[in-house]
This record gives structure tokens, sequence and C-alpha cells, in this order.
């Protein structure tokens, strides 16, 4: 399958053919293969138009007409092997059979009946299967098209979406792609900065737990966790004057009336974190004071 035709030396196929095998070659123009056989290409009219089986022809059980676009034909009459007309197309010729040796070629004047949209029309797919059948057992078989695509005016695609009647939908697509293309390339939005944004403070942290705390009702939890982290800061580093001690004392005394409420206020919870960060932060945790590494025993508490 393929362009191998396109790409073997007439004389090479002439020779793998001669030796069991066979070949069977769309020829929509003329070609070396062609030269070789002596058999030349007539252009006609084109439009879609059936070709008509020859009586008692090889090949053709089942499949009484083609449908043919091109309006190409064969001309025989300098044939240099022996030939046998199996479809015409307004009494000329447009499927040949040519023998050589032990094996046979099998021509078609164009290439429309092995496409896509060409396996539908009348018979063409009961004849290509006909054809393929024909040569099991005997040898290979080459289906090929002698580089149809040289002499096509407009790309595979295009021209199968032409005939399919779907070229609507190759329009919408491009359309498709040139706005994706569009979008993609110009700004929709201001500019973004691609400097890393700075680490978020310590106090806007504490803010932003508490209030977590107090979205999901949890502001007793909360006060808890707070003053555990308040009693673990004393255990690990006394505070320094008697009037840090007393501070430390006055914000267990809010937290103990903090908890006896139900649901502590938004306000009361971030004031009340906000100062339990502050107290620890300036009095328990100043720059170049070395925790004491107290065992956790009983919280602090004044004398």
């Amino acid at each position: 399958m393929g362009d191998r035709a396109g790409l073997i030396k007439p004389s090479d196929l002439r020779t793998w053919v001669a030796q069991g095998n066979a070949a069977i070659l769309l020829c929509p123009f003329q070609n070396a293969h062609l030269d070789e056989l002596g058999i030349h290409v007539e252009a006609g009219t084109p439009g879609e138009k059936p070709a008509a089986a020859e009586t008692g022809a090889p090949l053709t059980g089942q499949a009484p007409t083609l449908l043919l676009t091109s309006g190409a034909t064969f001309k025989i009459d300098e044939a240099k092997f022996p030939v046998q007309v199996l479809y015409t197309l307004e009494t000329r010729p447009a499927v040949l059979l040519a023998t050589l040796g032990a094996g046979r070629m099998i021509l078609i004047a164009e290439g429309f009946p092995a496409t896509n949209v060409g396996l539908a029309g009348n018979d063409n797919s009961i004849f290509l299967l006909n054809a393929a059948e024909a040569a099991r057992g005997s040898g290979e078989i080459l289906f090929d098209e002698t580089s149809t695509r040289l002499e096509m005016g407009e790309p595979g695609i295009m021209a199968y979406a032409r005939k399919s009647g779907v070229q609507p939908i190759f329009l919408e697509l491009g359309i498709l792609a040139l706005l994706a293309i569009w979008h993609l390339a110009a700004r929709t939005a201001p500019p973004v900065s691609t400097r890393p944004r700075p680490r978020t403070s310590v106090p806007d942290y504490v803010t932003g737990r508490a209030r977590l705390y107090e979205k999901a009702s949890m502001g007793r939890t909360a006060i808890r966790a707070l003053v555990e982290s308040l009693r673990d800061g004393l255990r690990r580093a006394k505070p320094p004057s008697e009037a840090d001690a007393a501070k430390g004392r006055e914000l267990l005394e809010r937290a103990h009336k903090l908890e006896r409420l139900r649901s502590p206020r938004d306000h009361d919870l971030l004031e009340f974190a906000r100062s339990i960060h502050d107290y620890m932060n300036e009095v328990l945790w100043k720059p170049g004071r070395r925790f004491r590494r107290a065992p956790l025993t009983a919280p602090w508490r004044a004398k």
C-alpha cells in the first residue's frame, strides 16, 4: 500500500509481476509504468459517470458498474503486452487487465474508486475486493497509486471535504483556530509581576488563623490553643520582670473569661490572639534570648 509503485522502476515492477504477483495501479495521468506498457491516458470531461463491465470480463462478478469522476480513459492501440478491457466509459476502456508472464497488472484510469468517498460509489468496493481476492494465494499483491498527489490541483483533505460536502466544518475549525491563536497572543488582563511575593507576616498569619476559627464556630477551641501556646512559652522562658509576669497572668485571666462564653465575638477573639502573639514576641521571644529547655511540667505560676 502507499506509493511504492512510484518509487520502483517500471522494468523492475514488470519483472516482479511476471513472477506470479499482482499489482493494482491507479493511474489518473500518464506515468512511467504506462509508458513501459505502451498504454496512454486520455483526459475526459469531469463528472460522475458509470463505467460498465465488459461481458465475460474477469474480476467483474457482482460488480456490473463502477462510479468514475475524472472522465479519463486509456488508449491501448500501441500496447506492448496483452491487455483485456474490464470496464468501459462510453465505449472507451477505463479499467484494464494486463497479463505479464505468470502475473497480472490491473490499471484504473483514476484514483477515485479507492478513496473514502469513492468506495461507496456503485460497485467500486466490490470490484477492488474481487481484484485483491483473485491475487490471494498466487503471490504477493501491490495496491498503489502512481504519484497521484502530483496531479491533484488541491490537497487531498480539501478534495475529500469538497466531495463529501463538509467544507463548512473545516472553515469553522479554521476560524476557531485563529480565535484561539488571537486569544493566546492577546493580553486580556493587566500584566502580572514575576517577582516572588513577600512572605506573609506573622501578625497577618495570627489574624487569619483567628478568623478561620471564628468562621468555623470554633472560638473556644482557638482560645484553648492560644492559652496552651502561651503556657508552653512560659514553661520554656521565664518572664524577665514582675511586670511581664503580671501581664502573662492577665492574659490567662482573659482567656478564662472568654472560655466561659459559648461563642466569643470576632473582635474579642482577634484582639486576644494579637495580644498573645505580642506578649510572646516581645517578652518571651526577644532576639538573642535562648530558650530554657525545661521539662513539660505544670504551667508556670507567679508566687
